[in-house]
């Protein structure tokens, strides 16, 4: 394990630019980083690459580049102490320097749970609002970017895709066009070109229920009984933002 510690920090300590994505599991994370990984031409580090389970959408070249972004779901599942902190395998910690950019991926938590409960997890809105206090403690509806971190909102996304991802974009300091990014969007969506260039296609066919009318109509069912989760957000200003106030 240290090994894989020491190869980690080589590769955050001579990638400047390198930058950390913590999410709320379901939020859409790994259609996020591989539209960012495509955006920027540079691999992802994944822990779980030797398996060959990672599916990408870049050219064999581009992924000789060093890596650029590291993704956890930390500290969703397990508690952490003080500071930004990437899990590694068994439980290990790397300490997130104070220079790297952090994008925060979150989504309201009635969706987030019960697409968890439909993958047999049922982790409660304590677990939801451990990572919002973590990341979002200082939530603003109108604010987005804090210091080093970029509030990445689910639910602005589905509305706005190329707007949202633009605004990520300028914030990595990687710009891109409105034109480029609507074309990232379009290559990401296609479910045929992803069947082709993924190596297993195991996650994604466990995700396929998602689209299923079932699904869609148990999601809604399940809003309507648990619209009070909202109030049990620990965030004021993001339980306000959810509710609509």
């Amino acid at each position: 394990m240290s090994q894989v510690i020491d190869e980690f920090l080589e590769v955050v300590d001579k990638t400047e630019e390198f930058f950390y994505q913590v999410s709320v599991p379901r939020t859409a994370t790994n259609y996020m980083l591989s539209l960012v990984e495509y955006l920027c031409k540079r691999p992802r580090y994944d822990l779980d690459v030797s398996a060959g389970n990672i599916r990408s959408y870049l050219s064999d070249d581009e992924k000789k580049k060093d890596p650029i972004l590291y993704n956890s779901h930390e500290p969703f599942w397990h508690d952490s102490s003080q500071g930004v902190l990437v899990h590694l395998r068994n439980d290990d910690r790397v300490e997130a320097p104070d220079n790297r950019k952090v994008v925060v991926q979150i989504r309201n938590p009635i969706d987030v749970l019960y697409s968890l409960q439909g993958l047999g997890l049922n982790p409660g809105i304590g677990n939801y609002n451990r990572f919002i206090q973590r990341w979002c403690h200082d939530f603003n509806g109108d604010q987005r970017v804090y210091g080093n971190r970029f509030i990445f909102v689910y639910e602005e996304f589905v509305k706005d895709r190329v707007g949202t991802v633009k605004k990520l974009m300028d914030f990595l300091e990687i710009p891109r066009t409105e034109e480029e990014i609507s074309e990232a969007l379009d290559y990401i969506g296609d479910r045929e070109k992803y069947f082709k260039t993924s190596k297993s296609n195991h996650k994604h066919l466990n995700n396929l229920h998602t689209l299923s009318d079932g699904y869609k109509d148990g999601r809604d069912n399940y809003k309507k009984s648990n619209v009070g989760m909202l109030d049990d957000i620990c965030v004021e200003n993001l339980k306000k933002y959810y509710k609509g106030d």
